[in-house]
């Protein structure tokens, strides 16, 4: 029994460390979004062309069959 409650605080230790690093990456995203906004509503053209060269990327790969 001593082997199975080993493997099972290791699973619930690995389940909080991920939950944990999940909820970091999701604050860090918002960040990282709210600063994206404000800069595409200061400079326009630039989300035009970054929208421009992605859309670009994908069609040049998706195009080479």
């Amino acid at each position: 029994m001593s082997v199975e409650n080993d493997v099972k605080n290791n699973v619930e230790q690995l389940c909080d460390g991920a939950k944990s690093a999940a909820c970091e990456v999701r604050a860090g995203l918002k960040n990282v979004a709210g600063h994206s906004c404000s800069y595409i509503k200061d400079n326009p053209w630039a989300g035009v062309g970054a929208g421009a060269v992605v859309g670009l990327v994908i069609g040049f790969l998706l195009g080479k069959k």
